[in-house]
């Protein structure tokens, strides 16, 4: 994950193949592998592997958005709606301005949650993760660099 959290999709996704041949029951395997050729642009690839999850468990969200994105990436707009379709569905808490673990950028991560909670979460991470160890998918930054002490404490 950390190769996929670098920016380094093509290399983190050769590493979870051999992985998900390993561990082919492995859901978050599976899952990572999925993201990875998505982002390192092997649509299809990854549509195979969103596919595998979804047929698993048909009311996973994240498997069926991720499918739906890459099947509108292979130019398959009415499967990829369907897909998209389910998801929305199966997020009902959801606004509709971002779909938080598909989304990479940390503007787009501050809209999904909101100014007030996104400030609460900021609040929580720079008590509990200052070194920001947990930062993949929807990261939250913590409001300054892990030297520093955490001197905020939780309302």
């Amino acid at each position: 994950m950390d190769l996929l959290s670098r920016g380094s999709p093509a290399a983190a996704a050769q590493v979870l193949q051999r992985a998900s041949i390993a561990e082919p029951g492995s859901r978050s395997v599976r899952e990572a592998l999925a993201r990875a050729q998505f982002d390192a642009g092997r649509y299809a690839e990854a549509a195979d592997n969103f596919r595998v999850i979804v047929e698993a468990s048909p009311s996973d969200d994240y498997a069926n958005f991720g499918l739906g994105l890459a099947l509108a990436r292979t130019g398959n707009p009415a499967a990829a709606a369907e897909y998209l379709a389910l998801a929305a569905a199966m997020r009902p808490h959801g606004d509709g301005t971002a779909y938080l673990n598909f989304t990479p950028e940390a503007d787009r991560v501050r809209d999904g949650y909101g100014d007030e909670k996104y400030a609460r979460l900021v609040v929580l991470k720079d008590r509990y993760d200052p070194a920001n160890l947990f930062r993949l998918n929807q990261n939250i930054r913590p409001s300054r660099p892990a030297a520093e002490p955490a001197s905020r404490v939780l309302a």
